[in-house]
């Protein structure tokens, strides 16, 4: 089994560098494609360095993130009519992206923002338009991030998980877990066991990325910072043990993968992609 990786995070960020990460993570034979961030556009996927064997995921969550601060109106779920054209409108960029890199792509994650103020039928509008489009062979899933919970502030805020599959459901298409996502939403490990089983046939893809309950490195606890699972960041609560108990409540042929940030020591490419390549290891011998 080969795995997605999400090592966008861990990249260094001086161009000169990144051409020598991506060479160790290219080695590896634990990775069969990249999660590709989108921002702009293509060109920092740095295609023509990646094997063409490789199927990737595009992740619109940076754009999303980035307009939707800008623009609280923002997001595929947003009630305000040129909030949700915007996001369809980037959407269509990412296609147009994943057209132009002649890139391989297995799917598209898409997230239900705006934060707090997103409703299932205004998401359920945007994705019946946007599944209509030709993505080259590219799923559509839906990515959660947390949602509103009593007794803590969220760190995104979007739709509840049980609106996301609502909408899946009725339109064809399947949901990605984030291991960290859940937890934060749930303050819980066992909630992303929870959500795993929640989503049930409708899983599609399962990424593991660690959380501390605890302030560490200039964050605060429970903050989405792609934390390495444990015992490579001691402080996360990402472990074997929990990722086993994940990857056991849900179906074993899901897009399967970690996303993670660099380790506080971790300076040269090399370093930075072996954090990468260590995660991904934990993910796949603990099953």
């Amino acid at each position: 089994m080969r795995l997605i990786a999400g090592a966008y995070p861990a990249a260094p960020p001086e161009s000169a560098d990144q051409a020598a990460f991506l060479s160790r993570l290219t080695e590896s034979d634990l990775i069969g494609g990249l999660e590709l961030p989108f921002i702009d556009d293509e060109e920092r996927w740095l295609a023509g360095a990646l094997p063409t064997e490789w199927r990737h995921v595009v992740t619109a969550a940076p754009v999303t993130g980035i307009r939707s601060r800008n623009d609280p109106a923002y997001g595929l779920a947003s009630t305000d009519p040129a909030g949700r054209r915007e996001a369809v409108a980037v959407t269509r960029s990412i296609r147009d992206a994943i057209e132009r890199s002649g890139l391989t792509v297995a799917a598209i994650e898409l997230q239900s923002a705006p934060s707090r103020t997103g409703t299932p039928e205004a998401l359920a509008e945007s994705l019946s338009e946007i599944a209509d489009w030709d993505w080259s062979g590219a799923a559509i899933l839906l990515e959660h991030c947390d949602a509103v919970m009593a007794g803590h502030e969220p760190e995104k805020g979007f739709l509840a998980l049980a609106d996301e599959l609502s909408v899946a459901r009725d339109l064809g298409l399947g949901v990605v877990i984030n291991w960290a996502r859940s937890v934060i939403e749930t303050r819980s490990p066992e909630g992303a066991v929870a959500h795993v089983r929640e989503a049930g046939e409708l899983l599609s893809g399962l990424i593991f990325s660690g959380v501390a309950d605890v302030p560490l490195n200039g964050h605060s606890a429970w903050v989405d910072a792609h934390l390495p699972p444990a015992p490579i960041e001691p402080a996360s609560l990402l472990t074997a043990e929990h990722i086993a108990r994940t990857r056991a409540a849900g179906r074993p042929d899901v897009l399967l993968g970690a996303k993670v940030r660099a380790g506080t020591a971790d300076r040269s490419p090399k370093q930075r992609a072996e954090s990468v390549l260590e995660a991904l290891h934990l993910v796949i011998t603990s099953a």
